[in-house]
């Protein structure tokens, strides 16, 4: 129903994560996803969260502003039908990492699925696998193990093109979040040629900076902005740096 609400708006969303994954794993049938996780461009989101509020919808937190919504802030969550939590992200990824994710190399690699009787845009296998391990890594301080798991069935997927998942982490420089991600699915006894890399990465000073901001759950909003002054295009900066000085902004 929310992705018709949106369409009907002329918002085309991609479908993320649970549901999405849930169709490509063993037992799909049988994998329970209470939140709805869904891709909107940037300029349309606050467009987004007023149509789905126009229904009933409510969000969960007032917005910091609807300018760190749009070109700052990974998400938006909404409390939907029946207590289903629904998120509009803008990217795939929260803090600094999420800005180095190329936003229409993603909607050009969507394909459509049947979801619920329903035709739903949502990404190829190959950037599910990305978007999983970017997810575990740096989604909390301790992934959930489900999340992991995940993580783990999808690499089993016998026809997933290998060098084009390697491909899209390099383009994106995020080597490191992957490499976290992809490792933790190693923990749990899962084997592939991608986790034997993740191993052995050993990610960079820069990296190690980056990552670090996602570590403490305490000002991780705030540490999260502040490291992404050194990844954002130079004409966000000062409208970052305006942002860095609001109480609102955790």
């Amino acid at each position: 129903e929310s992705v018709e609400i949106l369409l009907d708006v002329d918002i085309t969303p991609c479908l993320l994560k649970g549901l999405a994954i849930a169709r490509l794993l063993p037992e799909s049938d049988e994998r329970i996803s209470a939140d709805i996780d869904l891709l909107v461009p940037a300029d349309q989101l606050d467009a987004a969260a007023s149509a789905l509020e126009a229904f009933g919808a409510t969000r969960s937190q007032p917005a910091i502003s609807l300018d760190w919504e749009r070109r700052f802030g990974p998400s938006v969550t909404i409390g939907w039908r029946a207590g289903t939590e629904l998120n509009l992200h803008r990217t795939l990824a929260p803090g600094p990492y999420g800005h180095l994710i190329d936003f229409d190399e993603v909607v050009a690699s969507t394909v459509a699925v049947e979801v619920g009787g329903a035709d739903v845009l949502t990404l190829r296998p190959e950037l599910h696998l990305v978007h999983a391990a970017l997810h575990v890594a740096l989604g909390g301080a301790e992934p959930p193990l489900g999340d992991v798991r995940d993580l783990a069935l999808l690499l089993e997927r016998t026809n997933l093109d290998v060098d084009r998942v390697m491909r899209t982490i390099v383009r994106w420089g995020a080597e490191a979040p992957a490499a976290v991600g992809f490792a933790a699915a190693g923990s749990i006894g899962a084997r592939h040629p991608i986790i034997d890399w993740a191993e052995a990465h050993r990610p960079r000073s820069r990296d190690r900076r980056l990552l670090a901001s996602y570590a403490d759950r305490d000002g991780r909003v705030r540490r999260k902005a502040l490291a992404s002054l050194t990844v954002v295009p130079w004409r966000d900066k000062p409208a970052l740096l305006r942002s860095l000085t609001s109480r609102r902004l955790g």
